[in-house]
């Protein structure tokens, strides 16, 4: 039904799309009482992370919808929008955010007139049909929106393999994220979008200058809100061996203060784990630690309150502080609320940052420290996604702190960020290269500055995302020599592999460069031959191919079958939905109260 109903709703003006968003966030907002209380009683959530959670979603309809109609603006010289959705996306969301991440997804993909099948988690689809059910209410057609609750093995099966799904926007593991990407390669077609945000391995870096009661305040808060159920949740607590006792006794009294019990009660600061499967990988991982010996030991534990005995307890876990001697220890997310303190010496403080990017997380980072030239050293050094300085590590804010990681905490482009709807539409026309590098896009050394609150400071910057191997094809050399350069505009080396003769090759693509005031040290020509050797390298970042190229469906399979990062084929035409695919994106956000307030307001004129 939502495949008949594309050709209508893609032909919809995106204003009227944009308006049925804005209708629904305020259907949100009028039914937020019970909307909290699903939230509430199905995922255990507290309700203050309830109505903190309607809000995101409210967020979220009205920023896409404002990034939609300026995306399908009508290009002046062309008459028409440069782009056009791409079909029915499936859109799997995960229980933690079961009303925002859920309409997140769905608002994205409609504003860009594709129809969606929402699949949300399990365990929460009583708040996933009343969402649906606000949709329509909204005026948004019952037949763009369906909502499949079923297991997700079963549904995944089913709905990733047909044809049909033109894209799919993923929020949950990095092992789930995977098996996609794998499937999707399995079928007939090609070039099928997917949006995966993964987990991380969250840490918190504290030097002996950070003021530790803020420290405190914000391991509390990152740490054991929402029972460390969110997937920015602090994880790891390096503190500086100077400080760390203090520290820890601080955090050690803060837990103690700390209410755990019923969700629905306004005292609660921390609510049960999501489910008894949840409980007992805690439990495991806990009894793990424990076992090595060494200097793991646990520095403290809440006390769950009488009324949660042993008996009845249900999926109650009490928060613990571990203290653990590296990184290393942890191969893989521990979602709840367990926070591991290591101790590091002030001189290796840049080996902190070095054990951080080598897990192969890149969600977010927190740096606590007074010295504006480490914090923005270990911002600009560490490979995440969010970086926030002097604050808390969570509450990602629509439109301000755009959300998500790199590496194995996912593919980008980042939600409630200005790239997010260009991996959900396709060219209206294929894009000439005359116009390839004429949709003002930014440089790297460009960034962006995001709106906040007076005494907040938040920048949306872009990174290289390393190597690429471009497959050339005879006819299109003018195209690839277009996207090459744009590529080695972002800082990233490019490996060109051809079937023609490499002189020739090399000859035209040198000269490219030269006039283009390009580095031709950053790229190199080879034989197509040489494929299944770069297909190996861990370095590679993305494939750039014709989309009618005939390795295409060959390229997918092999990065499919890679491990470590997803890795993925880019056969985007124009600059502006090609570019967010060869950057990572980074927000910083920083409390500027820390270092003596907004010194920028002291140069305002009268």
């Amino acid at each position: 039904q939502v495949d008949a109903a594309f050709a209508g709703w893609s032909a919809t003006r995106v204003d009227e799309r944009a308006r049925l968003l804005r209708h629904l966030a305020d259907r949100l907002e009028d039914k937020t009482p019970l909307l909290m209380s699903l939230c509430v009683k199905e995922a255990g959530k507290t309700i203050a992370d309830s109505i903190a959670e309607i809000r995101e979603a409210v967020d979220f309809c009205r920023y896409y919808a404002d990034q939609g109609e300026a995306l399908f603006d009508a290009q002046p010289e062309l008459g028409e929008s440069l782009y056009k959705a791409k079909g029915t996306v499936l859109c799997i969301s995960p229980w933690n955010f079961p009303v925002a991440i859920f309409v997140g997804q769905i608002a994205a993909a409609l504003v860009c007139g594709n129809t969606v099948i929402a699949k949300p988690a399990e365990q929460t689809n009583l708040v996933a049909l009343a969402v649906v059910e606000l949709m329509y209410g909204a005026g948004i057609p019952k037949s763009v929106v369906k909502c499949v609750p079923a297991k997700g093995a079963l549904a995944g099966e089913v709905l990733v393999s047909d044809v049909r799904i033109k894209a799919v926007m993923f929020t949950g593991s990095t092992i789930t994220a995977r098996w996609i990407h794998r499937a999707l390669a399995q079928r007939e077609d090609s070039g099928v979008a997917l949006i995966a945000e993964t987990g991380g391995q969250n840490a918190m870096i504290v030097d002996s200058t950070a003021l530790p009661e803020q420290v405190v305040d914000d391991v509390i808060q990152s740490g054991f809100q929402s029972a460390g159920q969110r997937c920015s949740a602090l994880r790891v607590l390096f503190l500086q061996e100077d400080v760390a006792d203090v520290i820890i006794d601080m955090i050690r009294g803060a837990m103690d203060e700390m209410n755990i019990g019923n969700p629905a009660l306004i005292s609660t600061d921390v609510g049960p784990v999501i489910d008894s499967t949840a409980k007992a990988r805690l439990i495991d991982h806990l009894e793990t630690i424990a076992s090595r010996g060494g200097t793991n030991r646990m520095l403290h534990a809440c006390k769950l309150p009488k009324s949660i005995s042993s008996e009845n307890g249900g999926n109650f876990f009490a928060p613990q502080l571990v203290e653990i001697s590296d990184l290393g220890q942890l191969t893989q997310e521990v979602f709840g609320p367990v926070v591991h303190v290591i101790r590091f010496s002030a001189k290796n403080i840049d080996q902190v940052v070095e054990q951080i990017n080598d897990s192969g997380f890149g969600l977010t980072l927190g740096v606590h420290s007074r010295i504006k030239t480490l914090t923005k050293a270990i911002s600009e050094r560490a490979h995440v996604g969010n970086v926030y300085v002097n604050r808390n590590m969570i509450g990602a804010i629509v439109g301000v702190q755009p959300f998500g990681g790199r590496g194995l905490s996912g593919t980008g482009p980042k939600a409630g960020g200005p790239d997010y709807l260009t991996r959900l539409v396709d060219e209206n026309s294929p894009s000439s290269s005359a116009r390839m590098l004429k949709a003002g896009v930014c440089r790297l050394d460009d960034g962006i500055e995001l709106p906040g609150p007076t005494g907040e400071s938040n920048r949306l910057t872009y990174e290289p995302k390393g190597d690429f191997v471009l497959i050339d094809q005879g006819a299109n050399s003018d195209s690839c020599l277009h996207k090459a350069m744009l590529t080695l505009s972002f800082g990233n080396q490019v490996f060109w592999l051809t079937d023609s003769n490499l002189e020739e090759t090399r000859a035209r693509v040198e000269s490219a460069l030269s006039s283009g005031g390009l580095d031709q040290a950053l790229i190199s020509v080879h034989a197509i031959e040489q494929w299944p050797a770069f297909a190996q390298k861990q370095t590679v970042a993305g494939v750039i191919v014709e989309c009618d190229h005939p390795l295409t469906k060959t390229v997918e399979q092999t990065l499919a079958e890679r491990t470590g990062p997803l890795v993925s084929v880019i056969t985007e035409q124009s600059a502006r939905l090609m570019a967010p695919r060869l950057r990572w994106e980074k927000t910083i956000t920083e409390d500027t109260t820390a270092n003596g307030g907004n010194t920028s307001l002291m140069t305002l004129e009268q």
